[in-house]
């Protein structure tokens, strides 16, 4: 090692150094790899998703039987609606929005309140969505505009869990 004055000075490495530095390479090989691999789904799942849109959507997949049975199924859309409506509104005369009920509710404790609520809302919005996806005889763009919405969804809950929220 040089000192400041041009002079050579050799120093001996310590044992724990080289130790401190073989562990700290393999902890970032294996930070390396699992990013490699979190890369990998990632781009698996993209591959997925835009798979799924050409087989539902297009003639080259099944674009053709998957409009027809939309057509056939427009029946069902009111139903959905109705669902996704009336849970709403039960969650609104019960007052499940605000955070503040939790502490008050003396049913159940503060994480179950919110896994209840998390849980409705998830059957509401699975209901508006279905109902959008079958009202294809009278909207022929809902499908679509459904599969866009589920996308965007989707990819940001992905974001979510490999990168964290955004800032």
């Amino acid at each position: 090692m040089r000192n400041f004055d041009g002079s050579m000075q050799i120093m001996a490495a310590e044992p724990r150094n080289v130790v401190s530095d073989d562990i700290e390479a393999e902890e970032q090989q294996l930070d390396a790899q699992s990013l490699t691999r979190s890369k990998l789904l990632i781009l698996s799942h993209i591959v997925c998703v835009l798979a799924s849109f050409f087989l539902l959507f297009s003639e080259i997949g099944f674009g053709a039987s998957v409009f027809k049975g939309l057509i056939d199924g427009y029946a069902y859309s009111t139903a959905a609606a109705v669902v996704g409506f009336v849970v709403f509104m039960c969650m609104y005369m019960f007052d499940f929005n605000v955070q503040g009920s939790a502490a008050k509710s003396k049913c159940c404790d503060q994480h179950a309140f919110i896994a209840i609520k998390n849980l409705l809302m998830l059957v509401v919005l699975v209901s508006v969505l279905i109902s959008a996806a079958l009202s294809f005889k009278t909207q022929p763009q809902a499908p679509l505009l459904t599969y866009i919405v589920v996308g965007t969804l989707y990819f940001t809950l992905m974001r979510i869990r490999f990168f964290g929220k955004p800032d």
